[in-house]
């Protein structure tokens, strides 16, 4: 009884190290993306290889909202990181703006720089494709007409119909940077983005402003020329959050970095497409981009 009684007393006194080693749970980060296929997949890169590679665990809500609401929520602490592309911090996060520029490292700097001082969020390093705007034309036409970069369309003036979203038609960096910075005037109807497609698709339109990581893009077999005059500002996707978030996880940075220059333009958008033209699983998208690449293990 006197044996028990010991016995009892040892692991009353031990109990707290035994609860806690027990009930020790990973912490939790939350990943959220904006609407759509892409920040769908790119969260879920994000969530595979910091899980892979460390004790947290990841919760990952896409389809979250719009810029604004997700700067808001990282700022609030309702989330831990999210994808962002730099012209969009330049632009439009930014109270302080900087000078407008088409030089990607510039961008990337003016963002990552500016983000910290005012908010103090880390902007890691960035994948290396671009979504930005882009110029397409049918995949038959470019090889037709020897079509490679937008300055080649100089010679088509006449003959070739575009068709632009309202907000492209009356952008500096759209439509009128066209006119201005490689003098194309061309005949231009406006039109919802959807129907873009349908139109060239039926041949009412033989040119088209895009995204260069649409994924219509591949499924309507349409070419991007190259902006050979860099007219388009430069949206590279970076993990954005809180510097406290970093401090505390440093190994964070190392984990996400081993993804900077990643993913092509080509890359992205077919994983758009393999997302939301063939429906598959972003998870299962970002696990296979992620073993190509060998950054995890199968």
């Amino acid at each position: 009884m006197a044996f028990a009684v010991i016995v009892f007393g040892l692991l009353l006194s031990y109990s707290p190290k035994i609860v806690s080693h027990f009930t020790k749970k990973s912490e939790t980060l939350v990943i959220a993306g904006k609407l759509g296929a892409e920040p769908e997949v790119l969260i879920n890169i994000y969530k595979e290889i910091i899980e892979d590679q460390s004790d947290l665990k990841v919760e990952v809500k896409s389809n979250f909202g719009k810029t604004s609401f997700l700067y808001q929520a990282l700022k609030s602490g309702d989330i831990d990181i999210y994808p962002e592309f730099t012209g969009t911090i330049t632009s439009s996060l930014l109270t302080s703006k900087t000078d407008l520029s088409t030089n990607p490292k510039k961008v990337y700097l003016d963002a990552k720089n500016g983000i910290a001082k005012q908010d103090n969020l880390v902007l890691l390093k960035p994948f290396a494709y671009q979504n930005t705007y882009a110029l397409a034309v049918p995949e038959e036409l470019a090889k037709e007409k020897g079509l490679t970069k937008i300055s080649d369309l100089q010679a088509y003036q006449g003959q070739l119909k575009a068709g632009f979203t309202l907000e492209f038609k009356d952008r500096a960096d759209g439509y009128k940077g066209l006119q201005s910075k490689y003098g194309l005037t061309l005949p231009v109807s406006t039109m919802e983005p959807a129907l873009r497609y349908q139109a060239i698709k039926a041949n009412d339109i033989q040119i088209t402003d895009a995204y260069s990581t649409d994924a219509e893009l591949k499924k309507y077999h349409l070419k991007v020329l190259e902006d050979d005059k860099h007219l388009f500002p430069p949206y590279q996707d970076a993990p954005l959050m809180k510097k406290a978030l970093i401090q505390k996880h440093p190994e964070l940075e190392k984990i996400l970095n081993q993804l900077a220059g990643k993913i092509t333009e080509i890359q992205m958008q077919d994983m758009n497409y393999q997302v939301s033209v063939e429906g598959k699983e972003a998870g299962a998208v970002a696990h296979d981009f992620l073993v190509k690449e060998g950054l995890i293990k199968k």
